[in-house]
């Protein structure tokens, strides 16, 4: 975490209940979060070493399906968007929404020389991922190394606020997840986002919500919520593909509210036959030790 708070002590503050960068702003002195009075905020340290390309700051919105709280199943959509600023990163001047926010609806209008529409701010994860192992030299880092990470962090983050959802059976939320990606390629959660935006915006962002309200519906009414159970999870390092895009990365068994370790899944079956219980093992260990801060360079995939 030292690593990324960098040495310039910047902040960011934000209104709790807003959207689309709205009321977003940097600070790098202590009067002047102070000053800022008014509805709730929500204060946060600032990303100083992102990973850049071509100069340019990005994050990822990923898209989480949750379909029981108790026990906490959790579903998360394998592709994903990268959302670009329009303008070059520079820190000296964090007046600059658009080196700084990366909302689509932020940059879009503000972008010069790009695909109409803003085509070239986003880009989907294969081309992201296509671009990492081009200047890393791994060419499955984003499959084993990145997206191993952001299921830890969207685990840890809605085990912490399990107890504190009110259930109900039968029903299902979709989230979007915000997150940043610093110069050692270590995923930080910026937000997580009720009724996320699925208007294409741009059209890498329009096919993947088109698909992706697909594979949902496909999910929820054609497997059948009350059928979900009998899919088998997979451990946070584990790869797992359905027809459809979703993976069952954590199934969490709860009694009374009360959190128990997390188990192995049980083995895939779409019968009744009764299962032995699952053994307990740590899914949520890291495995993949930090790497050294990557250069920022030039893009690779355009699309």
């Amino acid at each position: 975490q030292f690593h990324m708070a960098g040495i310039q002590n910047v902040w960011i503050i934000k209104a709790s209940n807003s959207s689309k960068g709205v009321g977003i702003k940097l600070f790098d002195k202590l009067a002047q979060v102070t000053d800022c009075k008014g509805s709730t905020r929500v204060l946060q340290k600032y990303i100083e070493r992102p990973l850049l390309v071509d100069g340019k700051k990005f994050d990822l919105r990923c898209w989480v399906l949750v379909t029981d709280w108790n026990p906490l199943t959790i579903w998360y959509y394998e592709d994903c968007i990268a959302r670009f600023c329009s303008d070059a990163w520079d820190l000296s001047h964090i007046g600059n929404r658009f080196a700084h926010l990366s909302n689509v609806s932020v940059n879009k209008d503000h972008c010069n020389n790009k695909a109409e529409g803003g085509g070239d701010l986003v880009w989907s994860s294969t081309a992201m991922a296509v671009h990492l192992a081009t200047i890393t030299g791994r060419p499955n880092v984003w499959e084993n190394e990145i997206q191993p990470k952001i299921k830890r962090l969207v685990t840890v983050a809605l085990r912490s606020a399990q107890n504190e959802i009110k259930n109900r059976k039968g029903s299902f939320e979709l989230y979007g997840f915000d997150i940043i990606l610093d110069d050692a390629l270590h995923p930080w959660l910026l937000e997580i986002n009720l009724s996320p935006d699925l208007r294409g915006t741009t059209p890498v962002k329009a096919a993947m919500s088109h698909a992706l309200v697909d594979d949902m519906l496909t999910l929820v009414l054609d497997i059948g919520l009350e059928n979900l159970h009998k899919i088998p999870a997979v451990g946070i390092k584990d790869g797992f593909q359905h027809p459809h895009q979703w993976a069952l990365i954590l199934d969490t068994l709860t009694s009374l509210g009360i959190q128990l370790p997390l188990q192995q899944p049980f083995p895939a079956t779409l019968s009744n036959t009764p299962q032995h219980p699952p053994t307990p093992c740590n899914t949520l260990q890291d495995t993949f030790p930090a790497q050294p801060p990557i250069k920022p360079t030039t893009r690779t995939q355009g699309q």
